[in-house]
């Protein structure tokens, strides 16, 4: 549970055994917004320790990065995202607009970029515009982001997605592959690969990427779809 207080902030943890509805292991972490990056490193070590997981080098150094180091900026993001999947032009406005302020907050960023990427490709996506320039800029928005973070998951995915758009799929799937190879937990590249791969009727692939999202974001309204599009595609 997440409990915030003006800057204050305080996450409690449990460990359950649920078969027995037996708590093993509870913990709370206490500090500000500005100590929110911390907290959640902190939190996933001590979970993982109790769950006697050995983390990986990689996965060590995915916890320890600061995407974005302006918390103000990153919460702007979070929002950005949340508006881009509401699939509304009205919702794609709101996600610019936090995007744009986060930009402001940050300065160059890599994530803030690819996420306005992100934003002006489902402009087109959804309808909102017919202008192929959409995509270039989302692709310009991904090259800038790349430029500045080399192995940005994201950017690839935005790059995957345009692709899509300009009737590439073998070079879509190839980006969007490439962005979950960077970043194995990424639920942007799984769910997207998923939609590109039934799109080119490869349902045994797209099936796999299913299971996955069930695990990495289960109750995600975008795992939901990317499930029953390929249910549908399978006459299920």
């Amino acid at each position: 549970s997440v409990r915030r207080a003006g800057d204050r902030l305080r996450i409690a943890a449990q460990l359950v055994d649920a078969s027995r509805d037996v708590t093993l292991w509870a913990q709370k972490f206490d500090g500000t917004m500005d100590d929110i990056f911390d907290i959640q490193e902190a939190v996933a070590r001590a979970i993982a320790a109790q769950l006697r997981l050995e983390i990986s080098s990689g996965e060590s150094g995915r916890l320890r990065r600061r995407p974005v180091a302006n918390v103000r900026a990153h919460e702007c993001c979070l929002r950005a995202r949340n508006h881009t999947y509401k699939f509304t032009p009205a919702a794609l406005d709101e996600a610019n607009q936090e995007i744009d302020r986060a930009i402001d907050l940050e300065g160059p960023n890599a994530l803030l970029y690819a996420t306005k990427g992100l934003i002006e490709w489902q402009y087109f996506n959804i309808g909102a515009v017919s202008d192929p320039a959409a995509l270039d800029r989302a692709e310009a928005l991904a090259r800038q982001s790349l430029a500045l973070d080399p192995a940005s998951a994201k950017a690839e995915t935005v790059l995957g997605l345009v692709a899509v758009h300009r009737g590439d799929l073998p070079a879509a799937v190839r980006h969007l592959e490439q962005a979950l190879a960077r970043d194995p937990s990424d639920t942007d590249a799984a769910g997207w690969l998923l939609v590109t791969h039934t799109m080119r009727g490869r349902n045994e692939l797209a099936g796999v990427l299913a299971d996955r999202l069930a695990v990495l974001d289960p109750i995600a309204p975008f795992t939901m779809i990317g499930t029953m599009l390929l249910m549908y595609m399978e006459g299920r």
